[in-house]
């Protein structure tokens, strides 16, 4: 079999199945296989392969046909144009926190060398972003899961990040005591418990622990917007990426727990994707420019 018979025979067994892209997913899984780029592949799709290729190969469409993320399959992931590792332990990076990233740098964008606290780190990708964006920015990571912690910490290494420090924790039953913080941030668990089934098959791949946010998908806000206010400085805010249709309830624990100045911002589908409030009634940094997203 040729290369190039490999990848039609691929991209036929994929096309059955659902929320796949197969013209790009065997190209990727192809080229991550066989170490070759999309050029190679060009000059060398009448090159014959060996069997036991053609079989190992076809063992990850079999995979990838089943449910399982191409993402776990590959290894790794891009976000904001960057590449992370990632492990099926973990989250798998999307576009929607991007939008999370963006407010907090519009948040911080005219201070210097900013305390920042990272709750449920997973794969790093908004800490690692966080430090190339801002200026000398200090962060704290807080993760429970050690398999997330190991993941965040090869992204660290694979991104030369200094200002970062991982840390295991258990936000929802352990209290955390370093204080002044110029930003809370987190993409928490937002899954209602019961709507897991409901998720397609990919995403019940990824790790149960990284999505369930409880029976009402706000145990996570509820516990983040409770306990971690103190660890802010007077003049700071938080934000929170948020699942769809969840601003309002997430806005009125804001308001509940002391939180000013709420706004939201949208994503590409023009969803309510991050929240943010500010600890001080006083602190009104950019509302204005970030509130006309709500």
């Amino acid at each position: 079999m040729t290369l190039e018979e490999l990848y039609l025979k691929a991209k036929k067994q994929l096309i059955k199945t659902p929320n796949s892209e197969p013209n790009f997913e065997v190209m990727s899984m192809l080229e991550f296989f066989f170490n070759i780029t999309r050029q190679d592949f060009i000059l060398k799709r009448k090159n014959k392969i060996k069997q036991k290729e053609v079989e190992n190969f076809l063992k990850l469409i079999s995979e990838r046909a089943n449910g399982k993320p191409l993402q776990y399959i590959l290894g790794y992931w891009y976000f904001m144009g960057k590449k992370f590792f990632v492990n099926k332990k973990v989250l798998i990076p999307r576009e929607d926190t991007q939008v999370l990233v963006e407010t907090a740098v519009e948040l911080l964008k005219n201070k210097n060398n900013v305390k920042i606290l990272e709750l449920c780190v997973g794969t790093g990708i908004i800490s690692i972003m966080l430090e190339k964006l801002l200026k000398n920015p200090k962060i704290v990571g807080l993760e429970i899961s050690d398999s997330a912690i190991k993941c965040a910490k090869k992204n660290l290494i694979l991104h030369k990040t200094k200002n970062v420090e991982l840390i295991k924790f258990n936000i929802l039953k352990d209290s955390f005591m370093e204080n002044d913080f110029d930003l809370v941030i987190a993409n928490p668990p937002y899954i209602k418990s019961g709507d897991f089934s409901n998720l397609q098959k990919e995403v019940q791949n990824e790790p149960y622990l990284a999505l369930n946010g409880g029976k009402d998908g706000l145990l996570f806000y509820k516990k983040i917007l409770k306990n971690f206010r103190k660890n802010l400085k007077t003049n700071a805010y938080i934000a929170l990426e948020l699942g769809i249709n969840q601003n309002k309830n997430v806005e009125s624990l804001l308001e509940k727990n002391k939180f000013y100045n709420i706004g939201t911002k949208r994503d590409l589908n023009n969803i309510k994707r991050v929240i943010f409030g500010a600890k001080s009634v006083t602190t009104v940094h950019t509302k204005k420019s970030l509130a006309m997203h709500i």
